[in-house]
């Protein structure tokens, strides 16, 4: 959720209007949905979150190629979602609970 919120933070400097707080929220829909899931544990979740988290790495990424570096909410950003990513593939990876 860090990451969902650094990128809708970055759309929201850059555009200070009432269309870029609505692309922020509506950024952050896939993720929100997925939260709920996350707490469960859900295995098919987590690859879904790690899926929209691949989006919103590229997001970052082109934000700092298009800014020439001097955006610093998609760096920490498209960091946030490396790391959460990461996360994500440890998480994806752990052994699977028994069922008795």
């Amino acid at each position: 959720m860090a990451l969902a919120a650094a990128v809708s933070a970055s759309i929201a400097v850059y555009t200070a209007s009432l269309a870029a707080a609505a692309l922020a929220a509506v950024a952050l829909l896939p993720l929100a949905a997925t939260l709920p899931g996350l707490i469960a544990g859900r295995r098919r979740i987590e690859r879904w979150a790690a899926l929209c988290t691949v989006v919103y790495a590229a997001a970052a990424t082109g934000e700092i190629v298009a800014s020439g570096g001097t955006a610093p909410f998609a760096a920490f950003a498209l960091l946030a979602a490396l790391c959460e990513l990461g996360l994500l593939f440890v998480l994806s990876r752990r052994p699977q609970a028994s069922r008795e």
